[in-house]
């Protein structure tokens, strides 16, 4: 009765709350009448209850505040202009949860229970090309081999995804289907370690540059002259944002994303340490998973990074938080010591200097992205860039539908990014000279 009272196709996909009301009004009243005309009272006072219940939770939910915002500079870039116009959930951003996962610690568990289902039941086929850096390195990227993609055309749209702190191909499927369904092909960077053993003894929890340009080379050598977008997922946020300020205009790549970035790499993880018992439980939990990926000792990695920088090693090994980990592991990214390395992959320092359109997007309730880091005046800053700020979304989640089987941030991201596609081959970009 109460999948008939809500309804699969009942979510909060909506454009507006009014319509999502008036769909869930009009789906109760269904039911009651067709209750009344089969005088199933038992039935109809149970209907009335739940009716009652939905209502009273769905407007508390609502009245909650503004459920999203979007901010761009006074006079966006005409580029950007022309893909807004082609973005109704960016030009007009609305999102709110289903009323069961308002919560953010809720939020998150859907998507991380959606999230490893999917790399358990490995229900897209991966293919993984390796690349070796000039040092000796190893990188890799993952190419998405499922029946839709390998039906698309040579010519079709790619997304290059930057995984998050600790993540990889598999990981990142949670993205695959809104690329698929955008008619772009997929593929995700791995960064060093992530996916292989270490090839050398350096590393950088946010990623290189170098090793970021290498592996867009080898994508435009796979396929060359194809369209390329760029979507950085959390920590990926940061090497996207460093790529695309440090590239500028030589970049290839055609537009970019920054999603649940954390801003200032030098400030923000001392705020998750310093923001209490649960921020300090996340800052645990993600430190964990950092020294499970990048100290193993099975694979050789500790070793490697011993024989190298014993000191730097131990304390990596002893740190209490991220924070302490990223100060301890600079003698293995190639800088000498934090200040180079803030000068170098500080996404903070290239923020100004990035010429793509840019869509950056964060929850006001994350609870690893902290809402004291966001940054609003970037937009003021860099006039291709647009914010979206939702009041609900925990870190990554963004659950919608009914049954919370949707993603905001993939499908927005997507439409930013099949936007910009389309603007670069319906227009003429007099400011790149890129021709139709």
């Amino acid at each position: 009765m109460l999948r008939s009272l809500v309804g699969s196709e009942m979510c909060i996909r909506d454009r507006s709350t009014g319509a999502f009301f008036e769909n869930m009004v009009k789906r109760a009243l269904t039911l009651v009448a067709r209750t009344l005309r089969t005088a199933q009272y038992k039935q109809l006072s149970v209907a009335i209850v739940l009716l009652a219940l939905l209502i009273r939770s769905m407007l508390r939910h609502l009245r909650r505040g503004p459920t999203a915002k979007r901010l761009v500079h006074s006079t966006p870039t005409a580029h950007l202009q022309r893909i807004l116009d082609l973005c109704p959930e960016v030009n007009k951003p609305h999102y709110l949860p289903p009323a069961w996962a308002r919560n953010a610690w809720t939020n998150l568990g859907v998507f991380m229970a959606k999230s490893l289902a999917l790399a358990k039941l490995r229900t897209t086929r991966l293919t993984r090309q390796r690349l070796t850096t000039p040092d000796g390195g190893v990188v890799s990227i993952d190419w998405v081999d499922d029946d839709v993609t390998r039906s698309l055309p040579e010519t079709a749209p790619i997304v290059i995804i930057l995984c998050t702190i600790t993540g990889c191909g598999n990981s990142s499927a949670f993205f695959f289907k809104y690329a698929a369904e955008a008619g772009f092909r997929c593929c995700v960077f791995n960064r060093r370690g992530m996916a292989e053993p270490l090839g050398t003894a350096q590393f950088n929890v946010i990623g290189d540059v170098e090793d970021c340009k290498q592996q867009v080379a080898a994508v435009q050598d796979r396929y060359p002259g194809v369209w390329l977008g760029m979507a950085g997922v959390s920590m990926g946020s940061a090497l996207a944002v460093n790529y695309l300020g440090q590239t500028g205009d030589a970049t290839p790549v055609r537009a970019g994303c920054a999603l649940c970035p954390a801003y200032d790499v030098e400030s923000c993880f001392q705020e998750l340490t310093n923001g209490g018992w649960v921020a300090g439980r996340v800052d645990k939990y993600v430190l964990a998973s950092i020294k499970k990926l990048w100290l193993k000792d099975e694979n050789g990695n500790r070793q490697r990074l011993r024989e190298h920088n014993p000191e730097a090693l131990q304390s990596c090994i002893e740190a209490e938080s991220i924070d302490e980990f990223i100060r301890s592991h600079v003698p293995f990214t190639g800088c000498a010591d934090r200040r180079q390395y803030n000068e170098r992959f500080n996404p903070m320092a290239w923020a100004k200097q990035i010429k793509r359109p840019s869509l950056v997007l964060n929850a006001d309730d994350d609870m690893i992205s902290l809402k004291c880091n966001i940054r609003e005046d970037l937009v003021d800053l860099v006039p291709g860039m647009v914010l979206i700020r939702t009041g609900y979304g925990s870190h990554l989640a963004f659950t919608e539908g009914a049954l919370g089987d949707g993603n905001y941030m993939c499908r927005v991201s997507m439409e930013f990014l099949k936007a910009a596609h389309q603007t670069d081959y319906d227009f003429a970009d007099n400011e790149s000279g890129l021709a139709k």
